[in-house]
């Protein structure tokens, strides 16, 4: 029942991802769903360690996704985006720069002012 409840809850909050405003700052963690986040940010290659792409948020905050390499499109350093996230746990990881680990759910490119 929880998983049907949380999937639930997922679709509706998907729904409400195409209505944020592409110029705003948006950053929600919705108590309903714990671990899920929807920000506006950009996307940054960092040049360590061979090269990775992390999301920064429009607040600074740096995400490390563990599947963008499934999202090849979007690997554009500065590109603007919208993004539904899942925060996972990771006991180690070789990429440094304080990034909380993630798996994206949704990413959606925003036009440019």
């Amino acid at each position: 029942m929880y998983v049907i409840k949380t999937a639930l809850f997922l679709i509706f909050f998907a729904a409400s991802f195409a209505r944020v405003e592409a110029s705003k700052c948006f950053y929600d963690e919705p108590a309903q769903a714990p671990g899920i986040v929807l920000i506006s940010g950009h996307v940054e290659y960092v040049a360590l360690e061979g090269g990775y792409f992390r999301i920064v948020d429009c607040q600074g905050t740096t995400y490390l996704p563990s599947n963008f390499d499934k999202w090849g499109y979007f690997q554009q350093h500065r590109l603007r985006i919208r993004a539904l996230l899942r925060k996972i746990e990771v006991a180690r990881s070789f990429r440094m720069g304080g990034a909380t680990a993630v798996v994206i759910i949704e990413l959606e490119r925003l036009e440019e002012k």
